[in-house]
């Protein structure tokens, strides 16, 4: 792919993103109502990753201490995945670093940055690219895989993503992301 037609590619996500952001700014009242609409987006995709054997869902359960610069997010995670190289299920733990920077639109955040999931079978990393509501604190983007250890050496893949984010009173950062796409494993062991 040339690096035009990357840009490109990002520039139509970026816009989709926006439209769909703006969208939701207008229906923050319904934010729970959106949560069950993840969760039920979620429960449906568990029966086409059996079917799919490529297929998986990551559910990540964030936490960012408080930091003086909004621009910067270091944080921890626990998580569940299911299908594709993850079977029937496992667990794991995992660090996420990122940033993200405003765009023309005061109320988003072009936000990149990468995630390492570890568990008792080898370690996955990859890499995202999203848009974050200053509103909602909810985020939306795109991830890939940029690399594996031991079970899940050569795993590629990529997908999408959608984070549920709540900031505590003291300023802690609270992220509740679903990942759902495709991984294959070229080389490693079960």
């Amino acid at each position: 792919m040339t690096r035009g037609h990357e840009a490109s590619r990002r520039a139509e996500f970026t816009k989709y993103l926006e439209a769909k952001m703006s969208k939701q700014s207008a229906t923050v009242s319904f934010s729970g109502v959106t949560a069950l609409l993840a969760a039920l987006a979620l429960f449906a995709a568990i029966p086409a990753a059996a079917k799919n054997t490529d297929h998986v869902v990551i559910h990540a359960s964030e936490v960012f201490p408080p930091n003086p610069d909004p621009t910067v997010a270091d944080g921890t995670l626990r998580f569940t995945a299911t299908g594709g190289i993850f079977g029937e299920g496992i667990s794991g733990t995992g660090v996420t670093t990122g940033s993200c920077l405003p765009t023309a639109n005061p109320n988003l955040f072009e936000c990149a940055g990468s995630d390492v999931y570890t568990t008792r079978k080898g370690t996955l990393s990859l890499n995202y690219t999203a848009l974050s509501s200053a509103i909602t604190g909810n985020t939306e983007g795109t991830w890939w895989i940029t690399g594996g250890t031991r079970s899940y050496t050569g795993a590629e893949g990529r997908g999408t993503f959608r984070d549920v984010g709540t900031v505590l009173p003291d300023g802690t950062f609270l992220g509740d992301d679903t990942l759902i796409g495709h991984i294959k494993r070229h080389h490693g062991r079960d």
